[in-house]
């Protein structure tokens, strides 16, 4: 062996090592996220994105016209030759009677025969009874039954009025026969339905009760007795259609008072004006119309959309949104100052109140008057001494309440204030780029109530 040959001990193994340390610890942290993980609650999460939502805003609404009934001065038989739902003048024949019956009968046995016009109008109404067909709404097939009924009863009685015009002059002679015209002009109908006195000023929640709503036909009786009504006349083409809404929606359309309507029936559209009611904490549309009176003459109720633009924002599940108490500061409690130059509070020290301590809350909401704070950072009765003031404000005296989303994005869970533009029964368009809300992207918790605020989360 080489005698200038070094050799150099090295300490022990019973020395420190830190290495090891080191890997313990992970080894520990490891164990406590997967314990943590197996035994704490499993949050689900949410990114928010961009959205729409297509209002459903369909409605069915109650018909408001101006309707005057017309009575029968005559005992006997009746005959109806005006087709319902067309415009007539005081000198059109709408009905007659005939007190012996004799003259009656003879025009309902007479010959006829349908013209091209009655034949086309037939073809119509079949048309357009199929291209609307829907099985759920049983009203339709009465309407066509009522409406050919009257196309071919008219075209019976015009014909058999014609072939006995003679005998029918000799009748009215004798005051045996009379031909009845309006008092004035107006759309003809042969429904009564108990509605006619219904106006703007008189309507209310119960109309809209379909349970105990009856129309009763007026055209197809053999007789008819003095003070019964003959028929029906609209007398403007000034209408209403008045909708039950709900606050929210009358909230956000009394800022306006122009809109764009479809009629859910035939797929027409129309603009008109509206004003805004409140009848027993019921809100109400009435959307007013100045044309198409004798389209929808036969309607008291119909579907009608309100054509709204779709809203747009943050797309968030309606399960996320809950709702959290926090203590509501005044504003002018605050002063500037800590980071960023927030807002500051100046807390009495329970122990010596002669001295303050100076604290930052979180901030999760702000309106004029308050700041909206949690008892992270304070405590109920503690007590905020005013800046360059000797007025003090005690914590808990006032309480207000959010509703928000929990943001999960670092891990745990923070409360997020929304404000909530639109809802329908699964989701929630929410306004963006408010100071206190959330943004595209954010990580929500899906299930917002079951969630506390800065609870670790396990995904």
């Amino acid at each position: 062996m080489n005698k200038n040959q070094k050799i150099v001990k090295y300490p022990g193994g019973n020395g420190f090592h830190f290495s090891l340390v080191i890997f313990i610890l992970i080894i520990i942290y490891l164990l406590v996220n997967i314990f943590l993980y197996v035994t704490g609650p499993n949050v689900s999460v949410y990114e928010v994105k961009q959205g729409t939502i297509a209002a459903n805003n369909i409605y069915k609404g109650l018909i408001i016209r101006s309707e005057e009934i017309v009575y029968a001065d005559q005992t006997g038989y009746v005959d109806y030759y005006w087709k319902g739902g067309e415009k007539a003048s005081v000198v059109d024949n709408i009905y007659s009677v005939d007190t012996k019956g004799t003259l009656a009968k003879q025009i309902q046995d007479a010959p006829f025969t349908l013209g091209s016009s009655d034949i086309n109008e037939i073809s119509t109404l079949l048309g357009a009874f199929h291209a609307t067909y829907n099985s759920n709404e049983f009203f339709e097939a009465r309407d066509l039954k009522e409406n050919l009924d009257s196309t071919i009863t008219q075209a019976v009685n015009l014909s058999g009025y014609a072939a006995l015009s003679e005998e029918i002059h000799s009748a009215e002679a004798g005051n045996l026969f009379s031909l009845k015209r309006p008092p004035k002009s107006g759309i003809v109908m042969y429904d009564v339905d108990g509605y006619e006195g219904i106006t703007l000023e008189n309507y209310n929640s119960s109309c809209f009760d379909m349970s105990n709503y009856k129309k009763e036909a007026l055209n197809t009786r053999e007789q008819i007795n003095s003070g019964d009504p003959a028929y029906k006349l609209i007398t403007s083409e000034k209408w209403y259609i008045v909708v039950p809404v709900a606050k929210k929606l009358a909230e956000e359309l009394s800022v306006d008072d122009v809109m764009k309507i479809r009629f859910c029936k035939d797929g027409n559209t129309a603009v008109c004006t509206y004003t805004i009611s409140n009848r027993d904490n019921q809100y109400f549309v009435n959307l007013a119309l100045t044309n198409s009176m004798i389209r929808y003459g036969k309607e008291r109720f119909m579907n009608v959309e309100l054509l709204l633009s779709n809203q747009k924002g943050l797309k968030i599940p309606n399960s996320s949104i809950t709702t959290k108490d926090f203590f509501t500061v005044p504003r002018e409690a605050f002063s500037g100052g800590g980071d960023q130059n927030e807002p500051t509070l100046l807390i009495q020290s329970r122990e010596d109140p002669s001295k303050v301590d100076m604290i930052t809350p979180t901030v999760y909401y702000a309106t004029d008057q308050y700041y909206y704070i949690d008892s992270g950072e304070v405590d109920a009765k503690d007590v905020v001494v005013y800046p360059d003031s000797t007025k003090t404000y005690t914590i808990g005296e006032d309480i207000g309440t959010l509703e928000g989303v929990y943001n999960v994005n670092k891990g745990y869970a923070v409360f997020k204030q929304i404000n909530i533009l639109y809802q329908n029964e699964e989701y929630s368009i929410v306004e963006t780029s408010t100071a206190y809300g959330i943004t595209v992207y954010d990580h929500i918790a899906l299930e917002g109530d079951s969630i506390k605020e800065e609870q670790l989360l396990t995904r």
